[in-house]
């Protein structure tokens, strides 16, 4: 339905390849939400989009905006519009999205634990350095991976040492 409105549209097949900033809306189908849909949709309201339930329903459990599934095309159109339109003034601006994903919205120990990760150590060392339990050291990994948007260590890694560079100290060079 709503491809027949490129003009006013861009439809996005979200997939591993597009990048959340990309997506400005959401319509999901809140009964039929996955434990894979729902994450996807945290990592895409947590990067700036709005979420909003298209349902049957006149009301729904999320909180969400919701948008009728009994429009047709055009109607369907309109009130995507519409709803952009009202929620755009309370999505964030594109530079406080580019500050929270330069940062991650990491805690100070999220921080903390993904430096002892750049500098190398195992969530062992990074457990008895900081007096945490193994467990613990693993859910901080957990949650500053989902923030930062990465899945491996080295990524972690990579992601650290772009975001951290400035405070890197420089070595002096002698002439």
């Amino acid at each position: 339905m709503l491809s027949a409105h490129p003009a006013r549209i861009r439809l996005i097949q979200v997939t591993g390849q597009v990048q959340p900033s990309e997506v400005d809306l959401v319509l999901f189908e809140p009964v039929r939400l996955t434990v894979q849909s729902r994450a996807l949709l945290r990592r895409l309201t947590s990067a700036g989009a709005a979420a909003v339930a298209y349902t049957w329903r006149e009301s729904t459990s999320t909180g969400h905006a919701i948008i009728s599934k009994a429009l047709n095309g055009a109607a369907l159109a309109d009130a995507i519009e519409e709803t952009h339109r009202r929620l755009g003034s309370a999505l964030p601006s594109a530079a406080s999205l580019a500050d929270r994903r330069a940062t991650g919205d990491l805690s100070p120990r999220e921080s903390e634990i993904l430096r002892l990760i750049a500098e190398g150590r195992s969530n062992d060392e990074i457990a008895a350095e900081l007096g945490l339990s193994i467990n613990s050291v693993k859910t901080y990994i957990r949650q500053a991976y989902r923030k930062i948007d990465v899945v491996r260590r080295s990524q972690a890694v990579a992601w650290y040492v772009q975001h951290h560079e400035a405070e890197q100290p420089m070595e002096a060079v002698g002439i």
